[in-house]
């Protein structure tokens, strides 16, 4: 069909991990008339799965089904509902025994289906604003047409849906997980792929005037301006991902950012977060390694500290709660340490402010042990734990649902949960409801209709 010269175009991202864990991306620029500005509204794609490792080149077509949306602050589209980010999750045909294709009723929303066909002359003729003819007109094409869409079922990298099954589940909504992630990461030069403050043959000054330094080397110098760009990405961003703050870190070309959230969404924030930096370094030239220890030596490695809590923590008198997912913990450290990152035992030697990989340990204001209990916590006797294991490259779907499956859905602790109370600390939901609010205030016109 035709499309009208004055129609707006909306540039979309699709962003999907390899088997690898690593960021891919395509565009696609559609007429923003068929698109809602809302994740419910996005069609469904697909990429070529052999060439990322994660299909045969004769079953190739790997489905990207998106599950979140947000500025995209590197393309300079003046209105951020043009220019958009879209992190997808990964679905392939579900099939029978005999390796035959499952139908269901109804159309996919795929970029090539019938639906997106319908859609896109349907909203041609019907004006954008005027969104109940529209679906009441595309009620009508569908009943017609009478249609049918292949049944999916979630690739098997697909962890998101995973780790979404069982934040699902309702005594985890009950207990309302709330996960501070410390990212830790190094940049490189893609030119030379060493890490910044390395070069040449030349090794940097011995570690420890380089954490929170201010003035002190090159290098330093070099992760600031980096960093500060990333920051800007960051809060530039519709809901700031969340994230808190960062600093540099212990050795040379290292720096930590701290993103949070709540339930699943912490994950997803994590998600995009990765995909920012990257892209904000790759513009200066630079890359981003999550190795939990790309340098040997003396030499500290990179780590993905989890700050977590639940509403029976966070609550006056919670440090039995602490104790008591401290304990479960212990009981299933391996079972953790098989999720927390590859190569994760070259940096948890003991040293370096780590613990030993095959030991548990924990203690008060610790940072030797798997799991420090913040001297706050203590004190106040309610709080957050912060789990040391996890490796930098770790997946924060299954971190994050691997932590509540312990500590809540299989912890005797939580079988009968009450209605979470509004949260109230800092961080929490309510500094969120009144930022949203003050935003939303300070771009209300005098003279418009919702100005009152």
């Amino acid at each position: 069909m035709p499309l009208k010269t004055a129609q707006m175009r909306s540039v979309l991202e699709y962003v999907w991990q390899d088997a690898e864990g690593h960021y891919r991306s395509k565009t696609k620029v559609m007429p923003t008339v068929l698109w809602d500005d809302s994740v419910e509204s996005l069609p469904m794609w697909n990429f070529d799965g052999s060439s990322t490792g994660q299909a045969t080149a004769e079953d190739s077509e790997v489905y990207l089904r998106p599950y979140l949306k947000c500025m995209d602050v590197r393309r300079t589209i003046s209105n951020q509902k043009y220019a958009q980010l879209v992190f997808c999750d990964l679905w392939i045909p579900d099939k029978d025994e005999n390796g035959e294709y499952q139908f269901e009723e109804g159309f996919a929303k795929t970029m090539s289906g019938k639906s997106t066909t319908v859609r896109e002359e349907v909203s041609n003729y019907i004006h954008q604003q005027d969104l109940n003819a529209r679906e009441r007109e595309l009620n009508q094409r569908y009943v017609n047409l009478k249609g049918r869409k292949m049944k999916l079922k979630p690739h098997p990298t697909n962890t998101r849906e995973a780790a979404r099954k069982v934040f699902s589940e309702s005594v985890v909504r009950q207990s309302d997980p709330w996960f501070g992630f410390e990212q830790e990461f190094f940049f490189y030069d893609l030119k030379t792929m060493d890490i910044v403050g390395w070069g040449a043959g030349v090794v940097p000054e011995s570690q420890g005037r380089y954490y929170c330094g201010v003035g002190r080397s090159h290098a330093v110098a070099k992760v600031r301006e980096l960093a500060e760009q990333v920051l800007k990405d960051t809060i530039s961003m519709k809901g700031h991902l969340d994230c808190c703050g960062w600093n540099m870190e212990v050795a040379p070309g290292q720096c930590e950012f701290q993103i949070r959230g709540s339930g699943i969404n912490a994950a997803d924030n994590l998600t995009v977060f990765r995909y920012v930096l990257q892209r904000a370094a790759e513009g200066k030239g630079y890359g981003v390694t999550f190795h939990p220890k790309p340098k040997d030596g003396d030499w500290n490695g990179s780590g993905l500290h989890t700050n977590y809590s639940t509403n029976k923590m966070r609550e006056a008198n919670g440090y039995s709660y602490i104790e008591k997912a401290v304990k479960d913990l212990e009981r299933n450290h391996m079972e953790h340490m098989k999720v927390y990152g590859k190569d994760n035992e070259m940096r948890m030697t003991g040293k370096h402010e780590t613990s030993s990989y095959d030991k548990f340990t924990w203690g008060i204001a610790d940072r030797t042990t798997s799991v420090r209990i913040p001297r706050s916590a203590f004190v106040e006797q309610s709080g957050y734990l912060e789990d040391r294991r996890p490796g930098a490259n770790a997946d924060p779907y299954t971190l994050g649902a691997r932590l509540v499956q312990t500590t809540i859905i299989d912890s005797d602790a939580y079988e009968e949960v009450a209605e979470p109370k509004a949260p109230v600390s800092f961080g929490g939901l309510l500094n969120t409801v009144v930022e949203e609010k003050n935003t939303k205030y300070s771009y209300v016109s005098e003279t418009s209709d919702n100005g009152k």
